[in-house]
């Protein structure tokens, strides 16, 4: 047996217990993403966590186990693999077992730790990563306190505080 699957199993448990929730270092999935940018950040963030992070396929939302088809685990599989090799910087190292919990067969994905940090999307600096996420949020921000309209947009810094614009 993998080393790292014995770990990954606990996790789940300890994730499937009342109140269900995911946790930082495992994510549940009924099926590969077609949002391969939000995939991706995926890899990155458990590539970035100490000891890395695991995605569980097979398990719903409200995490239920429900299993994941054979077919799915090869196109699952080089689909992540090729994602961690070519939109990574650097490349990370993934692992995979299929492990039957319960009646469902599922799918385990290890995404290890990256000895070089930080793992991040080939073509952006950790800036420019990090500029686009906190605008994201703060917009995001804004519409919610605002009943959701799309209010005018003012960017801030990573300290909260309004960037000067050129007018």
């Amino acid at each position: 047996m993998k080393a790292w699957l014995d770990k990954a199993k606990e996790l789940l448990e300890a994730s499937l217990k009342p109140p269900r929730h995911e946790l930082n270092e495992l994510d549940w999935k009924t099926a590969i993403s077609q949002d391969k940018k939000r995939l991706t950040e995926h890899l990155s963030a458990f590539a970035n966590y100490p000891g890395g992070g695991f995605l569980v396929f097979g398990v719903d939302q409200s995490g239920l186990p429900v299993g994941f088809a054979e077919a799915q685990v090869v196109t699952t599989i080089n689909q992540l693999a090729s994602l961690g090799r070519d939109a990574l910087e650097p490349p990370i190292t993934l692992d995979h077992a299929i492990e039957t919990y319960g009646d469902s067969r599922l799918l385990f994905i290890h995404v290890k730790e990256s000895s070089v940090k930080p793992v991040h999307l080939r073509g952006k600096s950790l800036a420019q990563e990090f500029r686009g996420h906190h605008t994201k949020l703060t917009e995001k921000g804004r519409r919610q306190k605002e009943g959701g309209v799309k209010a005018p947009f003012t960017p801030v810094n990573h300290r909260g505080r309004r960037e000067a614009t050129e007018t």
